[in-house]
């Protein structure tokens, strides 16, 4: 992502430490510092900028099965030191590729592909529960989806059909 003072910030895993990790450029160097060290943690990372200059990452914790989150607060973002971790899906469900959208500030909406059901899955925000819908309900669909949000916020989704070998496209229109 790019922030709104135009600093390109990257969120990646580091395989060797097994950590999620965020980089930042600062001119004229890159920077980095490790978000979540709490075991394998960092796989699929999806980040969003919300606030002009804020991160949000959604992420995959290997050692759980659990989908988390990393959400800056802080107001001085200098060094991205003060992260907020919160797991968003757990359960031991989740395996694969995630993609995330900020529906408004930091109230993230996800595609990824469960590796349990072997189905795309959404989560959107709902109150007083976040809410889990399959999009496609056949197998093996949905690994290296993309998601945007259009101006009503309703999701459209690109994603991969391994049986068939194509690439397929789901929105929603606000009823179905």
């Amino acid at each position: 992502g790019i922030t709104d003072s135009d600093v390109p910030l990257v969120s990646y895993y580091d395989p060797d430490n097994k950590d999620l990790r965020l980089a930042w450029y600062k001119d004229p160097h890159w920077y980095s510092r490790a978000i979540d060290e709490s075991g394998d943690v960092g796989k699929f990372s999806s980040l969003q900028i919300y606030d002009s200059d804020r991160p949000v990452i959604a992420y995959y914790d290997e050692d759980n099965k659990n989908i988390k989150k990393a959400i800056f607060y802080d107001d001085i973002i200098k060094e991205y030191n003060n992260f907020v971790l919160e797991n968003v899906i757990t359960g031991g469900r989740t395996l694969g590729p995630l993609s995330m959208v900020l529906q408004t500030g930091s109230v993230i909406r996800l595609a990824y592909f469960d590796g349990v059901l072997g189905k795309l899955q959404h989560l959107f925000p709902g109150i007083p529960f976040d809410t889990v819908d399959t999009i496609d309900q056949s197998s093996a669909m949905g690994v290296g989806s993309s998601m945007a949000l259009d101006k009503d916020q309703n999701p459209h989704v690109s994603y991969f059909d391994a049986v068939a070998a194509t690439l397929k496209y789901a929105r929603w229109d606000g009823r179905k």
